[in-house]
């Protein structure tokens, strides 16, 4: 028998009998015998191998594969909690540049704090996922360090299969060079072979410190144009009043 661990913000989930969460997993794992826990959505590193290392059966690398979270240096993110894939591997002989990962979801991840019923993956975590997906395979397709360089992204289109629970879910990621120096990537999320969402988009590369100057720039040119509006229309405002007076 199998029971799927999952994190405490997931617990609604644990109605069904196929799951249960990490609290209920520490407070009893040890009493229930027989059974083999496989680690699911809102575990983290310490968790999952903690689970795994005390399971009563040894189990393979096919029932239980292991998920080794990208360090969050390489997708831009300041916490390791926030990282949602696992270190990525090229499939085949890479002729196409496809990638296969893991999604890995942390039970303190900064995009499921105010949206988790605890029966599926909220959205947002696969838009967060292309982002990183991107940064993380265009720096092995190029050889070069993420941390030194910028990305931005210039479309993003989601289209969702279905409720994605919080299952062990596969990654294939598909990255292109586009002609305007751009760079297409494709994306499909996979649980028991279904696809439950497939998300695509294009992202350009820049150094990071030329990135940063711009980033300071613009918000300075902008401010400046929208207060110089308010006083305008401040302006504009007086000399109505002072018509009507």
């Amino acid at each position: 028998m199998f029971k799927i661990v999952l994190g405490n913000r997931f617990k609604s989930s644990t109605r069904n009998a196929n799951y249960i969460s990490m609290q209920d997993y520490m407070q009893a794992h040890s009493e229930m015998s027989g059974i083999i826990f496989i680690p699911g959505q809102g575990v983290n590193a310490r968790e999952r191998s903690y689970i795994l290392s005390n399971n009563s059966h040894p189990i393979s690398r096919d029932l239980a594969p292991s998920v080794l979270q990208l360090c969050h240096t390489k997708v831009h993110k300041s916490k390791q909690q926030n990282v949602v894939i696992s270190q990525l591997a090229p499939v085949a002989d890479n002729k196409e540049q496809t990638y296969s990962a893991n999604l890995v979801v942390d039970n303190d991840n900064e995009f499921i704090l105010d949206h988790v019923s605890g029966y599926h993956i909220p959205g947002i975590i696969f838009i967060e996922a292309i982002r990183q997906l991107a940064m993380a395979s265009w720096a092995l397709l190029e050889g070069q360090p993420a941390e030194t360089k910028a990305m931005i992204m210039k479309d993003i289109q989601a289209s969702y299969q279905g409720f994605a629970h919080p299952l062990p879910t596969r990654i294939i990621a598909r990255l292109e060079p586009s002609s305007d120096g751009a760079y297409l990537i494709s994306c499909e999320f996979t649980q028991n072979k279904r696809v439950v969402v497939r998300i695509s988009g294009s992202f350009k590369v820049s150094g990071k410190d030329k990135l940063q100057r711009l980033e300071a720039l613009l918000p300075k040119k902008h401010t400046t144009m929208q207060l110089n509006e308010l006083q305008a229309q401040l302006e504009r405002l007086s000399i109505r009043e002072r018509s009507c007076a």
